[in-house]
């Protein structure tokens, strides 16, 4: 009798994502017809928690400044502590982001939920397993019905940055005293591969780095990139009230680990949707 071969789901995408490292990294076609990113169902936990929504099985609760988050996060299980900040303008609701009034991101391994204070709407972003990151939004209205709308315009930016499929990022910025990136120091798209000097750049990060040095937690101006040294006071902050209301928000952390471990994620997910949509459109063209 032939002996069984010990193959698993996980070692089978672990070795997608190996292969996928040597993929290009150009914009795939979303319409392929392998792919129809945007015309084909799709299988993700937001989209399974409007179906329960719509047949009446999950009732979302508007409270106060925060809208539906919290009702939102525990719909689709996601943790409070998985809070992280980040107060450069790098959203679409940018005029109301800045380092007085950061950016809250909460997530789980396949759904982040990002809150803007005064904002019109929570950003949401689900995987489908098959068609990569969906992007969606919710009005925060108190007066309407509740629904998750598709928004395939995030794709400007959540495609180019995330190896050509879509997917999320993090961006380390120079930001200015408005949270603005200076354009003219450059940027970094991080990684768990990625340098603690180059990570987190209009981002505020609690908890503790030793003597290894972050661009978290502080204000650039007149930054000239590799040469900008740390800001006093800008490392090892296990307090973030000496910079924003963190009464204003669901926890008052940005934690170290939960960034270091969003960083990972957005570097592997990408990684295994395009091996499939690679392998998808080979098979189509062959």
């Amino acid at each position: 009798r032939a002996m069984r071969r010990p193959f698993s789901l996980l070692a089978i995408l672990a070795a997608a994502a190996i292969a996928a490292l040597a993929l290009s990294s150009d914009t795939l076609p979303l319409d392929d017809d392998a792919i129809q990113y945007t015309t084909g169902p799709v299988n993700d936990a937001v989209h399974a928690l409007q179906e329960r929504m719509d047949r009446g099985e999950v009732k979302l609760k508007y409270e106060g400044s925060m809208g539906y988050l919290r009702s939102v996060l525990d719909a689709l299980d996601i943790s409070t502590t998985s809070q992280i900040l980040v107060f450069s303008k790098t959203s679409f609701q940018a005029p109301l982001i800045g380092p007085r009034m950061p950016r809250a991101l909460y997530f789980r391994d396949d759904v982040a939920v990002g809150y803007v204070r005064s904002g019109e709407v929570l950003e949401v972003a689900a995987l489908d397993p098959k068609q990569g990151v969906q992007f969606y939004t919710m009005e925060q209205d108190p007066e309407g019905k509740p629904k998750f709308e598709r928004r395939d315009t995030c794709l400007q930016c959540h495609q180019a940055s995330t190896l050509g499929v879509p997917g999320l990022m993090v961006r380390s910025v120079y930001p200015d005293r408005e949270g603005m990136p200076i354009t003219s120091a450059g940027s970094f798209i991080t990684d768990h591969r990625s340098p603690l000097k180059e990570r987190w750049g209009g981002w505020y990060v609690t908890g503790t780095t030793g003597s290894q040095v972050h661009m978290g937690n502080a204000l650039m101006p007149g930054a000239t990139g590799e040469s900008m040294p740390p800001v006093e006071g800008s490392q090892n902050v296990t307090d973030l009230k000496p910079f924003i209301d963190t009464g204003a928000y669901l926890t008052p952390t940005s934690d170290v680990v939960a960034l270091m471990t969003l960083e990972h994620e957005t570097q592997m997910v990408p990684l295994m949707i395009r091996a499939g949509w690679e392998a998808r459109i080979a098979m189509v063209q062959n």
